[in-house]
């Protein structure tokens, strides 16, 4: 539990940082190919690594890209986010994320849980609304 208190409190610093990083940042009307090829790159590069230098083959190579491919497609966007929208907003919304997670446990997991555990999702997600609209 500390630790998460320990996250929470670390990823909000880290929010705050990066929405004055993002406040005074320019975005081109329109993406320049190259960034494409740098990810690309990136990609391919961590993909290397990942089989090279760690040994990571089959189902546990294309599980460790795609773990990358999607946590730096979620930063696109939380930065995208940040720059055009309240931080106590983005972060609301963000937050949501645990009720996603919870709920793909179920399928993926099997994970079960109690009424009032459900009723708390269902609680956040009126809470977001409320914010929100």
């Amino acid at each position: 539990m500390v630790y998460a208190l320990a996250g929470m409190l670390l990823l909000s610093i880290a929010n705050i940082s990066l929405k004055v990083f993002v406040g005074g940042f320019e975005f081109p009307a329109q993406l320049n190919p190259v960034w494409l090829a740098v990810v690309v790159v990136c990609f391919s590069i961590a993909g290397y690594a990942l089989y090279n230098i760690f040994g990571f083959t089959g189902g546990a190579l294309q599980l460790a890209l795609i773990v990358i491919l999607f946590s730096f497609l979620g930063f696109v966007c939380v930065f995208l986010a940040l720059a055009r929208g309240k931080v106590a907003v983005v972060t609301a919304i963000l937050s949501l994320g645990t009720v996603v997670v919870a709920l793909l446990s179920i399928y993926f997991l099997g994970d079960e849980f109690s009424v009032k555990e459900g009723l708390a999702m269902i609680f956040a997600v009126i809470a977001l609304l409320v914010l929100v609209i």
